[in-house]
């Protein structure tokens, strides 16, 4: 049986777009939602047991994201 461990960075977010808020802007950004989404349908047919998420944000929702298509609940740290 193998393992897999999938590396996924969050998505874009407003932050991304004008880097002068760095880190301030904990949210998506509409072009973020898209990618989110996008990267979520690539697992839509992947088994996935668990999904890690950092307590940022902008990474829970992309988790969430992929959580909606693989039938998971993200497991969010602080």
């Amino acid at each position: 049986m193998r393992t897999y461990v999938y590396l996924i960075r969050h998505a874009e977010s407003l932050s991304n777009i004008d880097p002068q808020f760095s880190g301030l802007e904990d949210v998506l950004s509409e072009d973020g939602f898209k990618q989110a989404k996008l990267v979520a349908e690539r697992f839509k047919h992947i088994p996935i047991e668990v999904i890690y998420s950092s307590g940022i944000l902008r990474a829970q929702k992309t988790a969430e994201e992929i959580a909606k298509v693989t039938r998971t609940k993200p497991k969010v740290g602080e």
